[in-house]
């Protein structure tokens, strides 16, 4: 078969283990949630990469000609995995990027995805393109162990937000090398005369499309998922970046550089009446915002806005959102719930004040137990993020957090419950201050092969913890395994109670 010519290739490799854990609790738990508490709205395992599906939308907004393959690896394995039929190999990998003779291949990688996948998609990627750039959240914090690894499969490491670049390397492909030479927001190893970047090396300040630009209606490009049209959850988001500073999230070691970026309500506007376009089964949406309403002038117009169009009979959607307990109001609850919210999710983490406050989350339990009695006061649902496991976590302290849990879902506080397990992901604040002292940051790591980091809130991607807990004298509080455990009799608290609750 003859390879098909495209301008640019981009990869969304698997997010999922090749090979999942096979654990009874594990997947009672997720099947009792799903029948006996509820679903989320608009969620989906079949995911965008919602990075690319922007550099993509930009690329063709400035060069419309422009020939783009958006290929999802992790889509085909989930539908290698609903057929029963395994677990997506590097072999189908392969096959299925060798089908394409691509100018540029743009690889895009979270921590563990670049574990599990990173050598052997750039190495097939390498035979069928002219240039391989790799991308993503993991190669931005980890850029010189990438290049180490990657070596001559990638012709370069792109930092941060790619929508500028890559656009450029588009724009100029006749003349990328020297593109390529003289941006230093284009990380290569030759530039040093070594495969390894010194480790003084600051990364620059990456270069952002302008304000203008990030404010125009840049049309969504759904068509290039057709494949998966009536499986992909549809997102809308009204600024990228995140307010936040929680020591154990990527988010911000991502986007610091560039600060967030808030789009006008005239533009999410036209994205939410553009929905009438896709013709979705399922009239919802969710809001990608991992802060939404942090804004509270762009909130309120936007949410008055979508009430009078929701009035008008021209808004039949309902929509999820996340945000702050501290941003939560009875005044925002009314307005949510008139635009057609039916969902918001908050961060609980912790049912331990002193817990929270570790881990800088600059909320106090009781703040958001009221803000989720407004949200079902209102009449929506809840859903509820929780993590064994955090900083300095003792038995004690986990019990405190089962605890709430098993509280909130008996007054109907929460809705659908999320429960992980930390991950100090390269690049945080946690696993920065656990490099200089166990003690202070309260986590001792112990592993740092990053295929096993996982966050176990999904059931094809679980995993022992990476690391200890440590108390303030150096002690060992709970040990991987013990994290581990208590992560397990967590789920099957929640799968008890569930079952309970059907049997009522």
């Amino acid at each position: 078969m003859i390879p098909q010519a495209v301008d640019v290739l981009m990869i969304q490799p698997p997010v999922t283990k090749k090979q999942a854990l096979e654990d009874p609790v594990i997947e009672a738990y997720f099947t009792a949630v799903d029948k006996n508490l509820g679903t989320l709205v608009g969620d989906s395992p079949y995911e965008i990469n919602w990075g690319l599906k922007g550099i993509a939308e930009y690329i063709l907004y400035k060069n419309p000609d422009t020939k783009i393959k958006m290929l999802d690896l992790n889509f085909m394995d989930r539908d290698k995995r609903s057929e029963g039929m395994g677990f997506l190999t590097p072999e189908d990998a392969e096959a299925a990027i060798v089908k394409y003779k691509p100018k540029i291949t743009l690889l895009s990688f979270m921590t563990q995805s670049y574990a599990e996948w990173g050598c052997d998609l750039a190495q097939a990627a390498r035979k069928v393109s002219d240039y391989v750039f790799v991308g993503g959240i993991h190669p931005t914090v980890q850029y010189h162990h990438v290049m180490a690894d990657l070596g001559l499969n990638i012709d370069g490491v792109i930092v941060g937000e790619g929508e500028k670049i890559c656009q450029d390397l588009v724009a100029n492909f006749d003349d990328i090398d020297r593109l390529i030479e003289n941006n230093d927001s284009i990380l290569t190893w030759e530039k040093y005369g070594s495969p390894r970047i010194p480790k003084d090396y600051a990364a620059p300040v990456r270069a952002t499309i302008s304000e203008a630009d990030f404010q125009k209606a840049i049309p969504s490009r759904y068509d290039l998922f057709k494949e998966y049209k009536d499986k992909i959850s549809v997102r809308i988001n009204t600024s990228w970046g995140c307010v936040g500073e929680c020591g154990f999230c990527s988010v911000g070691s991502f986007f610091k550089k560039c600060g967030v970026r808030r789009k006008t309500v005239d533009q999410i506007m036209n994205e939410i009446r553009a929905l009438d376009r896709l013709n979705l089964s399922d009239k919802q949406f969710v809001f990608g915002d991992l802060c939404m309403f942090d804004d509270s002038s762009l909130s309120n117009e936007l949410l008055e806005r979508m009430i009078k169009l929701k009035l008008s009979g021209r808004m039949p959607y309902q929509w999820w959102c996340q945000t702050r307990a501290d941003k939560v109001t009875k005044e925002l609850c009314e307005k949510l719930k008139e635009a057609g919210c039916k969902q918001v999710a908050i961060g609980c983490e912790s049912g331990s004040d002193e817990q929270l406050q570790k881990i800088s989350k600059g909320v106090t339990v009781a703040q958001i137990k009221d803000s989720l009695k407004m949200i079902r006061d209102a009449d929506m649902e809840t859903q509820c993020y929780w993590i064994i496991g955090l900083p300095g976590d003792s038995f004690q302290a986990v019990r405190q957090t089962q605890n709430k849990i098993i509280e909130y879902l008996k007054e109907d506080l929460c809705t659908v419950p999320h429960i992980s397990t930390l991950v100090p992901y390269p690049g945080t604040p946690l696993f920065c201050a656990a490099q200089e002292s166990a003690v202070l940051s309260g986590i001792d790591i112990r592993d740092y092969d990053f295929e096993n980091y996982w966050m176990n809130c999904d059931r094809h991607g679980c995993g022992k913890p990476v690391y200890n807990t440590v108390g303030e004298t150096g002690k060992i509080l709970l040990d991987s395994d013990q994290i581990y455990d208590l992560w397990l009799d967590t789920l099957q608290k929640v799968t008890d109670f569930a079952n309970k609750k059907s049997r009522n």
